[in-house]
């Protein structure tokens, strides 16, 4: 009977040391949580997800900004997230150097190398002497973009029957950048084209300007 409360004493022991335990992994995952949510993001792309009538989600691709890798996380439509906001220069592209892009200051001619990631999908577009948008936060190099509209000339393209059909579809072509978009029937090889450099869809055909005329 004596032995009992030493006994009792024992077990309130090891119940404490679990609960100290759990409570240090509970703050072990909480700072994972924190250290998740203030990393530093990049919008990629957004999608609306319908869950219930007048009740929608937003489902956003994120790109982290440090390690390059893409996540995918839900946001509720009235659920706020903070902006940062970033400072945006211009640069002019000069070349491509395996998975660097070598840019330059246009002001000051002074030349960066940056990741060739920070792109993206439109590093295809990248032109000699194209102006860059690159933007920075504390100094270092968050992302880059290529102008929303690009000419491009068509590579390859399947010729175009008339009167195949009353309403002909648009067909793919192979641009010199090796892309492949959709574009009208009427559109051959050596054609220029200008794309939407967002999602690489087709908006006109390039029309060339006579210098003269331009400037009259």
């Amino acid at each position: 009977m004596q032995s009992r409360p030493f006994i009792e004493e024992a077990e309130n022991d090891d119940d404490e040391e679990e609960k100290d335990e759990d409570d240090e992994e509970v703050g072990d995952r909480l700072d994972a949580i924190e250290e998740t949510l203030t990393k530093m993001m990049k919008l990629m792309q957004v999608m609306v997800d319908k869950v219930q009538p007048q009740q929608h989600q937003q489902r956003v691709e994120l790109r982290d900004i440090d390690t390059g890798n893409k996540v995918i996380e839900r946001f509720r439509t009235d659920e706020a997230i903070e902006r940062v906001f970033v400072e945006e220069k211009t640069f002019t592209f000069l070349y491509v150097e395996g998975e660097f892009v070598l840019l330059m200051n246009p002001s000051t001619f002074e030349q960066i190398e940056v990741s060739k990631d920070l792109f993206g999908k439109t590093a295809a577009y990248l032109k000699e002497d194209m102006e860059v948008t690159m933007q920075f936060y504390d100094g270092k190099a968050m992302s880059a973009s290529v102008p929303p509209r690009v000419t491009c000339t068509v590579a390859e393209a399947k010729s175009h029957v008339k009167g195949l059909s009353v309403a002909p579809q648009y067909k793919r072509v192979m641009l010199d950048n090796g892309l492949t978009v959709l574009a009208p029937p009427f559109v051959e090889i050596g054609d220029k084209i200008v794309i939407n450099t967002t999602d690489d869809s087709y908006i006109t055909r390039h029309l060339e300007v006579d210098p003269a005329y331009e400037n009259s």
